[in-house]
């Protein structure tokens, strides 16, 4: 135990060190091995080299936005109460019980590299706390939805319930309207390396995870809080948003839920989690899964399939903010934000336009997550439309003063995307 307490500290102080390093060689001549362009107005960050180059490359092309971005968001008020108490609790303690890789590391420590390139020294201070960006001001941004949470609505529909039986998976994001959270970017992995997957992430700058994603199979993963289960693990937590990365870089579209499965067995999460997973369609039984998911290992390693139980035909699958077959508990006690009022909503949608023979398509997909849309201090800031066979996205984006089911859908092709 002393020996990894030792270890802890020493991989502590060298990544502390290896920051100090990256602040006094700010002018070192590096390529960019990223693009940054705005496409039908939404932007598209383009990453791809090694970790370190495409972190670099982050932050380079983000690196103004990336800095106003942490002091509107995670040192935002209304997500701590104050500068001392993110200090104390976040930087100084919570981020150390997250377990980043080597790659993870070594991509936060070129962001940061390529901020300073940005911004120069005098750019990345934090006013806030009166001091300079470092490393784990990073991880603490690629953690927070690990320690503030979300609420969010989902449903898949596939097979005898969509027109040609191809798979449609609608997720709505709902957090806090922060100004910080208005700058939207579809950030895409080219060249993760190793013969891992390219994939496509909705997100905001310095944000390295999957939360909203779809892979170059067209697998797609989006992120939901739930109640979690009391935490049987012992060690440090995956954030989970690098776990879903990891996912998406791995996960297979013949192989999807099991390719998934598996890293997240690898990854017990701090927060409960209701993962939903879809695929291509192709007939087969199961093309989107929830996975109910946190920290307690005695149930079922950590992880929890929740499957189609639609009747006459499994073919539709929701998704909100509660577990369903991980705990049984009455809804008073883990339903956050209505969850079981959205549950039921989008569900009763859904069976109604399939008792009515008709079939799911993009404009009642709209029309259900419209009707579960969170306004006011809680508030959907995406709603994204997969189309995992044709490979497509289409994405609504909120923005000041005008609810994301106001807002024209933007469509995205993969292909498109995952050209450099």
């Amino acid at each position: 135990m002393i020996t990894c307490k030792r270890t802890w500290r020493n991989s502590l102080w060298l990544l502390a060190a290896a920051s100090s390093f990256a602040l006094v060689q700010p002018l070192l001549a590096q390529p960019v091995t990223g693009s940054l362009e705005t496409v039908r107005g939404v932007r598209v960050l383009k990453l791809w080299g090694t970790p370190d180059q495409r972190g670099y490359a982050h932050g380079f092309l983000l690196g103004d936005d990336l800095m106003d971005s942490l002091e509107d968001t995670m040192l935002n008020e209304r997500i701590v109460d104050a500068p001392q108490i993110y200090e104390s609790k976040v930087h100084g303690q919570l981020v150390r019980r997250f377990r980043f890789t080597a790659d993870q590391r070594a991509e936060l420590e070129g962001m940061l590299r390529g901020i300073v390139k940005a911004v120069g020294l005098q750019g990345i201070q934090l006013k806030k706390l009166h001091r300079d960006l470092d490393v784990f001001d990073l991880m603490a941004l690629n953690s927070m939805a690990d320690w503030y949470p979300f609420a969010c609505s989902s449903f898949s529909a596939w097979g005898p319930a969509t027109k040609g039986g191809e798979m449609i998976t609608a997720r709505n994001l709902d957090f806090i309207p922060l100004p910080g959270l208005a700058d939207h970017v579809l950030i895409v992995y080219l060249s993760p390396g190793g013969g891992r997957l390219p994939w496509v992430s909705l997100a905001w700058p310095g944000l390295i995870g999957a939360y909203s994603a779809m892979n170059a199979e067209g697998v797609t993963v989006s992120m939901h809080d739930a109640t979690p289960l009391q935490p049987t693990h012992q060690g440090a937590f995956v954030p989970r948003s690098l776990a879903l990365r990891a996912a998406m870089e791995t996960a297979r579209a013949g192989t999807a839920i099991d390719d998934v499965k598996r890293v997240l067995i690898k990854s017990p999460a701090m927060m409960g989690n209701n993962i939903h997973v879809s695929s291509p369609y192709d007939g087969q039984p199961n093309p989107a899964v929830v996975f109910e998911y946190d920290g307690n290992l005695d149930k079922h390693g950590g992880v929890t399939p929740r499957f189609s139980t639609a009747t006459p035909s499994p073919c539709w699958l929701t998704c909100t903010n509660h577990y369903c077959v991980r705990t049984k508990a009455p809804p008073q006690q883990n339903h956050p934000f209505d969850s079981a009022k959205r549950f039921g909503t989008i569900s009763d949608a859904v069976a109604r336009v399939l008792e009515s023979a008709q079939k799911i398509n993009l404009s009642k997909a709209k029309e259900i997550l419209s009707s579960v849309a969170q306004v006011g201090s809680v508030q959907t800031l995406q709603t994204v439309f997969y189309f995992p066979n044709r490979k497509e996205l289409h994405i609504g984006l909120a923005s000041p003063g005008k609810a994301v089911s106001s807002a024209p859908l933007i469509v995205f092709a993969l292909p498109e995307l995952l050209a450099k």
